[in-house]
């Protein structure tokens, strides 16, 4: 892969981190074991980054492979535990990838409510879900 070719992927990987980690999320119950599948999901995109067309849009491309991620590790995980079929996992997948520009609206529109907010206020709303505080912590 050319140098070029490699850096453009960095920076689309590192654009899109967070979309990634929250389609992955919607699929996947536990924090952790989501950001293992965005590990396993970067690894994979950057092995197959030469069959990235880069006249098309990345997020579509790289959702394919978090896709395939999650259903590896629901398949390593699965210890006799109630899981969702197959086709439920599908359709979550899809429907979370089609509500992408919602939520990225609805995200950008709360991070500009933060933004207005005193910093006591905005460290104490940090503290609490971002660091996962306790509220008896707080």
């Amino acid at each position: 892969m050319s140098t070029n070719r490699t850096e453009s992927l960095v920076l689309l990987l590192t654009q899109h981190q967070g979309e990634l980690y929250r389609y992955i999320f919607a699929l996947v119950p536990r924090e952790d074991d989501a950001r293992d599948v965005l590990q396993d999901v970067n690894v994979a995109l950057f092995r197959k980054a030469d069959q990235y067309d880069p006249d098309k849009p990345f997020l579509p491309w790289a959702y394919q492979f978090a896709y395939l991620e999650v259903l590896k590790y629901r398949e390593r995980s699965r210890q006799g535990r109630a899981a969702f079929s197959p086709e439920m996992i599908a359709r979550i997948a899809h429907d979370r990838a089609a509500y992408e520009p919602i939520l990225a609206a609805r995200l950008a529109a709360l991070d500009g409510c933060l933004g207005r907010l005193p910093p006591a206020d905005r460290a104490l709303i940090h503290r609490r879900y971002q660091r996962n505080a306790r509220p008896d912590d707080l």
